[in-house]
């Protein structure tokens, strides 16, 4: 018996399923004797039943293999990343960006930051005094900040207009520590008060700020990184010193161990 066009058809392997446990069922559970003829032909009426659905169930596999044999082959998987640059993709030009140590240090440090970025906080308070200590305030390496504001961070480019107008009255280092000390509280209101809080003349701060005197500044630093292949923060370049204020060598993205740092400082150190 066939169930009207408009009827909700039971899948395939569960009308299949549905058929066996009839057909079970049509069949004496054990040795028993018959009563009469009836049975016979009742169990004859039950089998003719099966037998249409499972005529059926054979359609709607047909159906189904139809469908498999005509669906479109799997898209292609996409094309894998190509791999991080290991090297820096341009010289990068130091000049003009602040500074610790010495000019003539014989290596560079570059590191490319943004004061909303966790990572570059945890480089800060983790491997950062390491290296300032060894390596900086003992003359092996010149250390250079470029900022680096990523888009998502909503205040990262007016935390570092902030560092740069502390500059103006010699207090970039200050604020910048400070700035990673209190990042949670970096806003535009906060902003003032942390000149405020290191000492700094609160009314040319505000000056400085309100005209967005370093903006520019700022994001050239964001292009360099982007031209340098610092596809992150904080990213960092660390190469030989050069007399033109230049610096090319191998580039390190994200907030790496102290090991990271001192093998290349003795690569170019030279051993």
């Amino acid at each position: 018996m066939r169930r009207p066009p408009h009827t909700r058809r039971t899948p395939a392997p569960a009308l299949a399923g549905l058929a066996l446990l009839a057909l079970l069922a049509a069949l004496p559970a054990g040795c028993e004797q018959k009563q009469s003829g009836e049975t016979d032909r009742q169990i004859l009426q039950q089998l003719a039943v099966i037998q249409d659905d499972l005529d059926e169930v054979k359609e709607q596999l047909a159906q189904l293999k139809d469908q498999v044999a005509s669906a479109p082959a799997p898209a292609a998987a996409p094309a894998a990343r190509p791999p991080r640059p290991t090297v820096s993709q341009v010289p990068v030009q130091t000049a003009g960006f602040p500074s610790l140590g010495r000019k003539d240090a014989p290596v560079t440090l570059v590191e490319f930051s943004d004061f909303q970025c966790p990572f570059c906080r945890r480089h800060f308070a983790s491997t950062w005094p390491s290296i300032k200590k060894d390596y900086v305030d003992t003359g092996k390496v010149r250390y250079v900040f470029v900022d680096s504001p990523l888009p998502g961070h909503r205040y990262a480019a007016k935390a570092a207009e902030a560092a740069h107008c502390a500059g103006d009255q010699d207090d970039f280092w200050p604020m910048h520590d400070h700035l990673f000390e209190n990042q949670h509280r970096i806003t535009p209101e906060n902003l003032q008060v942390f000149a405020t809080e290191i000492g700094l003349d609160a009314k040319a701060f505000k000056t400085c700020m309100d005209t967005g005197k370093h903006a520019s500044e700022v994001q050239a630093g964001a292009r360099l990184a982007s031209a340098v292949g610092a596809g992150g923060t904080p990213s960092f370049v660390v190469g030989k010193t050069r007399p033109d204020g230049t610096v090319s060598g191998d580039l390190v993205v994200g907030a790496k161990a102290l090991p990271v740092f001192t093998q290349l400082f003795a690569k170019y150190l030279g051993g």
